[in-house]
């Protein structure tokens, strides 16, 4: 048992080492492009986790941590955040840039039009 947990935990840890070295970079150069955020940066790396700065449209700032498990909030411009792990910059964003909803839906809205035509 204990090799198949092992080789388990390994396919985890590459699969994060690809998706902080590939995906989070994609994924944030993406929100930049598309004004769902002011800013995201990778400001530290390693193969299992990152470290991330992200302002949002509301120029609120947060410093991320990005791990296997997901995303967490190391530091925050806002002074108590009432939920500090999220599974995904999604999810943050939908619990703290109202903006960021706003101008989502209007994507979704703007895309699906398009498809009905």
């Amino acid at each position: 048992g204990i090799n198949a947990e092992y080789m388990g935990i390994y396919k985890m840890e590459s699969h994060i080492t690809e998706f902080l070295k590939n995906s989070l970079p994609q994924e944030l150069e993406e929100l930049k492009k598309l004004n769902l955020i002011s800013k995201g940066d990778i400001i530290e790396s390693s193969p299992s986790e990152a470290k991330v700065t992200i302002t949002t449209l509301e120029d609120l700032t947060f410093i991320l941590r990005v791990t296997s498990r997901g995303y967490e909030i190391l530091e925050s411009s806002v002074s108590s955040p009432e939920q500090k792990e999220f599974e995904d910059l999604t999810q943050l964003l939908t619990s703290y840039s109202p903006r960021y909803v706003a101008a989502f839906n209007e994507r979704l809205i703007k895309g699906i039009s398009e498809i009905g035509k």
